[in-house]
Parts: C-alpha cells; structure tokens; sequence
C-alpha cells in the first residue's frame, strides 16, 4: 500500500488542479454505486442537515469528497503564484491578525486539503497541525512529509499531543485542527449539532480556556476556479461562566459556525462519514446504534 501511495503521488503530483478535479468528479460518480453503506450514510446525513434533495445532496457530496482527495497531490505546490489564480481569501467580523497566534479550527468541507499550506502561505507563525495517526506508519511518514512540505508546518497526532500544543501556543503560533469527526467518549463532550446531541472533542476547548486563547472557525469552499479561505470571528472564552461552562459553551458555537456553513454548501461537506456514532438523548442515554 505504501509503494502504490508513492506511485500515485508520482503520477498526479504535477497535474492542474482543473484536471485533479476532474478525476475526482469522475471517481466520486464511480463509488457512488460501489460503496452502498457510504451512500446510505451520506443520504442520513444529509437528511439531517435540511438538504432539499437528499439524495441529489449525498451523490454530489461523494464527487467533492473525492476531489477533495485528489486535492492532495498538489498541496506542495501551494504558491504565491497558485495563490493568485485559485485562492481568494474573505474574512467576516475583524481581520485576523497574522503575527497573533490563534487556535483554527475547521470541517472536512470544499477543499480541506489546501487549507494547511494555503494558512502557512499568509501567515508568518508556525502551525501545528493535528491529524490522525494512520495504522501503517510508512504511509503515516509518508503523508506527514507530504502535509509538512513547509518549515512552517508541523505536523503532530491528536493523541498525547497536548504538550507539543501547549508549547507551540506558547511561543506564538496557530494550532489547526479538523474538528468535524466524531470522537471517543471519553475524549468528548455531548453537544447538539443539527439538533443532535453528539460527541465533540473537548481537548481544544479546554486549551483555549486554561490558556484564554481565541478559537477562529475558518472554512475552504470550493469554487469554479478554485477555493475561497473563508474566516469567521472569533469565539472567546466567556469570563462570566464557570471553566466547564465555558468549554460547553466553546463547543456550542464551534458548532453553530459549522452548521452555518455547512448549510449554505451542503455537497461539500463530508457525508460519508458517520458522523453521529455516538448520540445522547434528554436522559443522557448513550446509543451507539443511529445509523
């Protein structure tokens, strides 16, 4: 697996993103019919989300995950030069300041994979990107050189990462994070997302409350000609609430935000993935059992 990972990074590493596209579009078409528990995953989901068409919404969602894939041959290649003809870059409430270290958090939305070396492009502080750990770990040393191409860039495991956390935070830098995955219990908080109360993470809320670093959403949508980096405000601890009822909180808007994209853009969200494995009902029953 790990030479057939090489080879293919050889073979589409220098292709345009128009054309990585279009082999995602295409494969995205093909597993639509080949992977039929992924497809009744992404249709629950995006019944769950308001999509109009569920079904319409779950298929295009299969074409922009696999170009999000495909997306990632070209991470390295992230210029000022690819900057200028594919990314543009709006940000709403107050600007982000580059020289301020902020936690950023985002979804597997549009095309997550340019995000990491698109920030590192803008911004002059170091970033920690936490990432999951793969079981192979040739392939894990493999795509974290590929992710961490940039000096800028340093790549840890969600796993016993506080520390390194705490220590980049320290000396001023971002710390990125994909936060849309569902997590272990006892990793996690219940919090309602699309009116369901599920797990979320709470290591980064904590974090940002012990330390009272701001939380900035931020989100790369996919467009015709390439992504547009879309920054939201910040989320700020609230002094006025108890340490736990600030990480609550925290979260609460963490996940309003990504509700409120994902809604405008329900396709390029990450249907595929069961993200309500674990669920609470109003008498803190766990239920293991929603798809």
């Amino acid at each position: 697996m790990h030479l057939l990972i090489k080879f293919f990074y050889f073979l589409f590493g220098k292709r345009s993103l128009k054309f990585l596209r279009r082999i995602g579009w295409l494969l995205g078409s093909v597993f639509w019919y080949i992977l039929p528990s992924r497809r009744k995953t992404a249709i629950v989901n995006a019944e769950i989300i308001g999509a109009k068409d569920p079904v319409k919404c779950a298929r295009e969602s299969f074409r922009h995950t696999f170009m999000s894939y495909m997306e990632a041959f070209c991470i390295g290649r992230v210029d000022q030069a690819f900057m200028d003809k594919h990314i543009k870059i709006s940000c709403r409430g107050i600007k982000p300041e580059p020289v301020s270290g902020e936690i950023i958090v985002s979804a597997h939305f549009g095309c997550w994979e340019l995000a990491a070396p698109v920030l590192a492009l803008i911004s002059p502080l170091k970033i920690g990107l936490l990432a999951r750990k793969m079981k192979d770990p040739k392939i894990d040393d493999f795509v974290k050189k590929r992710r961490g191409f940039s000096d800028k860039l340093i790549y840890l495991h969600h796993r016993d990462c506080a520390d390194e956390v705490n220590r980049l935070l320290a000396s001023n830098a971002h710390i990125a994070a994909l936060l849309d995955h569902a997590s272990t219990e006892k990793d996690s908080i219940f919090i309602p997302f699309f009116g369901i109360k599920t797990t979320f993470n709470k290591g980064l809320p904590m974090i940002a409350v012990r330390r009272n670093i701001p939380i900035r959403p931020a989100f790369m949508k996919r467009t015709e000609d390439g992504a547009e980096l879309i920054f939201l405000e910040q989320i700020l601890p609230d002094p006025n609430l108890k340490p736990k009822e600030r990480i609550n909180d925290i979260a609460v808007r963490i996940n309003s935000a990504f509700e409120e994209v994902i809604k405008q853009n329900p396709e390029q969200w990450y249907l595929l993935h069961k993200r309500f494995k674990k669920t609470e009902d109003e008498n803190g029953k766990v239920s293991r059992s929603f798809y």
